[in-house]
């Protein structure tokens, strides 16, 4: 028990007193002056405990609102960097388009030294590029799909593949997180 409850108690302990003092008129008016003076510097403590009280929950009200607005800060500050971060990712991209094809003119003119580095920059961009949360999309030998993958031509199937198979990828086509940011361009089997 508090020991403003106790307080409380004694006082109206008292209050049942003057009400058994009511035979003796002096006495009464003296005993509930003093109960009223007990009284009043109660009710004076009660107000101030409730005065600190009430300064205390609205401090911790905007500590918390301050909190929750620095909360949101943080958030939209994460939700701009992974934006770049995906930006960046995607932005790479062009650099794989631009090995890849000078991968295809380097097997065209037939130099293969030229083939093996290109192939292995192409293999590295990847590798970083999965550190970023890209994924190329697999394509050839499986079926199309087109959320995943635009068809440019069609072409007769073939006895190793069925109708509807991604024969050659054009150009490669990448996940962010999981999710589609460019479609493999293919050569699908009808």
């Amino acid at each position: 028990m508090t020991d403003d409850a106790i307080s409380l108690q004694s006082e109206l302990r008292k209050l049942r007193l003057v009400d058994l003092a009511e035979t003796d008129p002096a006495a009464d008016r003296t005993l509930r002056e003093g109960v009223l003076v007990e009284l009043s510097k109660n009710l004076a403590r009660l107000a101030k405990h409730q005065f600190r009280s009430t300064q205390s929950m609205e401090a911790m009200a905007e500590a918390c609102r301050r909190a929750e607005e620095q909360a949101q800060e943080h958030r939209r500050d994460a939700a701009r960097m992974a934006e770049t971060r995906r930006q960046d990712a995607i932005r790479l991209l062009g650099i794989v388009d631009a090995v890849d094809d000078a991968a295809i003119v380097a097997r065209q003119i037939g130099d293969a030294r030229w083939t093996e580095r290109l192939d292995r920059l192409a293999s590295r961009l990847l590798q970083t590029l999965a550190g970023m949360g890209v994924s190329e999309i697999p394509a050839r030998g499986n079926p199309f799909n087109e959320e995943l993958n635009e068809a440019l031509e069609t072409v007769p199937q073939t006895p190793e593949s069925g109708p509807g198979t991604v024969q050659e990828v054009v150009s490669r086509g990448f996940l962010y997180e999981g999710k589609v940011v460019r479609r493999a361009q293919v050569i699908t089997t009808r």
